[in-house]
């Protein structure tokens, strides 16, 4: 509880793996990811779960190729 009455509510976010260990299985926290930003969390995320990961500059055409399509904030 906070001072004046209201609730905090904490998160974190860990990387762990689990490996076998003569026959126990064992957790091994690999990384506390609980200060990044949201949107890296979720990139972190998405790559382990095998998701490519473009540029969101980056289009495809009509065709299904891969076009640039940034430009320069000072354009």
């Amino acid at each position: 509880m906070d001072t004046p009455g209201n609730r905090r509510d904490y998160q974190s976010v860990y990387l762990r793996r689990a490996y076998s260990d003569s026959g126990t299985v064992r957790n091994e926290t690999v990384a506390n990811l609980s200060m990044p930003p949201q949107a890296a969390i979720a990139a972190i995320e998405a790559t382990l779960k095998g998701h490519t990961l473009v540029p969101a500059c980056r289009v495809h055409d009509r065709a299904g190729a891969m076009t640039t399509a940034c430009r320069s904030p000072r354009a």
